[in-house]
C-alpha cells in the first residue's frame, strides 16, 4: 500500500531547512520510489513540456513508463542497490529543469513516478520536489483571459507554413485622456543649485483605473509611458528629473515611475502631454511672472493645481497655487479638507478672517501702455483651501452683478498659510460709468 503525503518529500533537512512533507524512508534504505495519477484532456495540444526537480541525492523521473528526466544519476542502468552519483551538500536544493516530448502525455489518467536514490548509506538526508509544467494551444473557440497589460505575439499555421509575427499590446484599463488624467503638480525651479530635484505629478481623476500603454510627453520634456503603467482612481504618479538626486531629497517611497529626458523651464514653457491615440490630454504654458504664483520660482515652493479633481483649465493661472509646504507636495495632497455644510463653516474654512477677508482699494494699474485707476479686490484666504470656490462679482449700481468679467492679478503667500488674493474690474473708473462695487461670492466645490 502506498503511503500519501505533500511534498516536499525526504528525512534530514535540505539546506539547513527540515523537509515540509512526512517522514520518510525510516529503515535508511538507499531507494525509495513514488508515484502520482493525475487526469489531463486534450494531450495533443501540449507544445512544450519540462520536469522541474530537486533531489537530494539523485532522482530518475518517469512519466507514462517513458523515462523523461534523470537528475544526478548514473547514465547505466540502476537498481534499487544503485548510489546517486554524488552526495555533496553543495548541490542541496538546486533545482534542475529537464524538457521532455509532449507526446509522454496521454488523454485520461496520467502516471508520474519517481525512483529517488540516495548518495551512501550513511547518508543524513534524503528528498525530493517535482514540478511538471507544459506550454499548450488553446482549443478551437476557447477565449483568452487578459487580466492586466499583455502583450500578444501571434502566427497563423496554413497546412505547412507559419505567417510572419504579430504583436499587438492589450490592456484591461480606461485608456489616459484629457477627460481622466490631469497634471497636478510641478515643481520646476527649486532652490539654488537643486535642480535635480525636479519632479512633475499626475494624478488620475477618474473613478476607475487608467492605463498609461504609450502616453507621451511631446513638448517640455520627453517621457513615454510603458505599456504596464496603470494609475487606479485617485492616485498619483511622478516624474523626476534625476532620480537619485530626488530620493536624496524626498526618499524613496514615493510613487515614481520614470526619469523625464530635458529639464523644467524656470522661467515658464509649454508642456505637451498627448494620449496613446495622439490626441492633447495636457497642452499649455506655466510661468513664473505675476498672475502665476511667485513662490513657486526658485523659492523652494511647488506649482500646486487646485482642485485637479475638478480638472480646471491648465493654462489659467488661477487654477493654480503655491504649495503649502517648501518642496511641494509630491505624491499626495497638501490641500485642507472642507467637512462643513453651513456658509458660516464655509467662510470660516476658506478666508483668515471671515469677518475681515475681502478688502478693496482703487489702484494705479498698467493698462494698454498707460496707467488708470481701478477697483481692486484682495481676499486673505487659506493657502490650501481648495474646497472653496472664490468668485468675485462687481456692480455699478449694486443691483446689476456681473459675474466672469473680474480680471485675475495674482497672489502673495505668507508664511502663515494665508495666500492674499486680488483681483481688478475689467474697467477703469475713467469710465461713464465704472465698476464701484464688489462681492465675494463663496462657493464649496462638489
Amino acid at each position: 500500500m502506498w503511503a500519501t503525503g505533500d511534498a516536499p518529500l525526504g528525512f534530514g533537512s535540505v539546506n539547513n531547512h527540515p523537509f515540509g512533507g512526512p517522514w520518510i524512508n525510516p529503515d535508511r534504505n538507499i531507494t525509495v520510489y513514488f508515484r502520482k495519477e493525475f487526469e489531463i484532456t486534450n494531450a495533443n495540444l501540449i507544445t512544450e513540456a519540462t520536469a522541474r526537480v530537486m533531489s537530494d541525492g539523485g532522482a530518475i523521473v518517469y512519466l507514462n513508463g517513458v523515462e523523461i528526466a534523470r537528475d544526478n544519476m548514473p547514465a547505466d542502468p540502476v537498481n534499487f542497490e544503485t548510489f546517486a552519483s554524488s552526495d555533496s551538500n553543495i548541490r542541496e536544493g538546486n533545482i534542475d529543469v529537464f524538457s521532455f516530448l509532449p507526446s509522454a502525455f496521454v488523454d485520461g489518467i496520467n502516471v508520474i513516478a519517481i525512483e529517488l536514490h540516495n548518495g551512501s548509506s550513511t547518508s543524513s538526508d534524503m528528498g525530493m520536489d517535482l514540478q511538471l509544467d507544459v506550454t499548450a494551444l488553446n482549443t478551437l473557440g476557447d477565449a483568452v483571459t487578459i487580466n492586466g497589460p499583455t502583450t500578444v505575439r501571434t502566427r497563423s499555421f496554413d497546412g505547412t507554413d507559419w505567417s510572419a509575427l504579430n504583436e499587438a499590446t492589450f490592456v484591461t484599463a480606461l485608456p489616459a485622456s484629457a477627460e481622466n488624467l490631469v497634471i497636478s503638480e510641478i515643481f520646476y525651479h527649486p532652490t539654488g543649485d537643486l535642480e535635480v530635484t525636479e519632479y512633475i505629478e499626475l494624478m488620475n481623476i477618474a473613478d476607475e483605473a487608467i492605463s498609461l500603454a504609450d502616453v507621451v510627453f511631446t513638448g517640455g520634456i520627453s517621457f513615454n509611458f510603458s505599456n504596464n503603467t496603470i494609475l487606479e482612481a485617485g492616485e498619483r504618479l511622478l516624474l523626476v528629473a534625476d532620480l537619485d538626486g530626488f530620493k536624496a531629497s524626498f526618499g524613496d517611497d514615493l510613487p515614481v515611475v520614470g526619469s523625464y529626458t530635458g529639464r523644467l523651464d524656470n522661467g515658464g514653457e509649454s508642456l505637451s502631454l498627448d494620449a496613446a491615440d495622439g490626441t492633447s490630454i495636457s497642452d499649455f504654458r506655466y510661468n513664473d511672472r505675476a498672475p502665476w504664483p511667485l513662490p513657486a520660482d526658485g523659492n523652494g515652493y511647488s506649482l500646486t493645481l487646485i482642485s485637479p479633481s475638478s480638472n480646471p483649465d491648465l493654462s489659467d493661472a488661477v487654477s493654480w497655487r503655491a504649495s503649502a509646504n517648501l518642496g511641494g507636495s509630491p505624491g499626495k495632497s497638501d490641500s485642507l479638507s472642507f467637512d462643513g455644510s453651513t456658509a458660516a463653516e464655509l467662510f470660516e474654512y476658506s478666508l483668515a478672517d471671515p469677518m475681515n477677508g475681502i478688502s478693496g482699494s482703487f489702484q494705479n494699474l498698467e493698462n494698454n501702455g498707460s496707467l488708470d485707476d481701478y477697483l481692486v479686490v484682495t481676499v486673505a484666504a487659506r493657502l490650501a483651501a481648495d474646497d472653496a470656490q472664490f468668485v468675485i462679482e462687481f456692480s455699478r449700481d449694486l443691483e446689476n452683478w456681473e459675474r466672469g468679467t473680474a480680471f485675475y492679478l495674482g497672489s502673495e503667500e505668507h508664511s502663515s498659510g494665508i495666500s492674499m488674493r486680488s483681483w481688478r474690474a475689467p474697467e477703469p473708473v475713467s469710465f461713464n460709468q465704472p465698476m464701484k462695487f464688489a462681492r465675494l461670492v463663496l462657493t464649496a466645490r462638489p
